[in-house]
């Protein structure tokens, strides 16, 4: 295969296995699954922020109740989503807001 075919598929954000040599296979992923799993087992909630992938750019959205939540969901983005742009659209809604929002 060559690189074109892998990158290709790494645009499209699909998982695809690829021959790498007779009989063995390489995983091309792409880093949403990762950043979802790390935010998970950070201890904090997470469950406002969604992320997705369009190939070239990795997508966080949604809401967390401080600041430093954004920043912790930004930086998981960044270590996992090397050779991606990362476009932060993560909003922060304090909880007093939040429970008027949801109402």
């Amino acid at each position: 295969m060559t690189t074109a075919t892998l990158e290709l598929s790494r645009r499209r954000g699909k998982q695809r296995l690829y021959p790498q040599a007779p009989h063995q296979f390489v995983e091309v992923s792409c880093p949403c699954q990762k950043i979802r799993d790390s935010l998970a087992r950070s201890g904090y909630s997470f469950d406002g922020v969604y992320c997705w992938s369009d190939g070239e750019t990795v997508t966080l959205s949604g809401s967390v109740s401080r600041y430093f939540l954004a920043q912790v969901a930004l930086e998981t983005a960044r270590k996992y989503a090397t050779g991606y742009r990362i476009a932060n659209e993560v909003e922060v809604i304090p909880c007093q807001q939040r429970e008027q929002w949801v109402a």
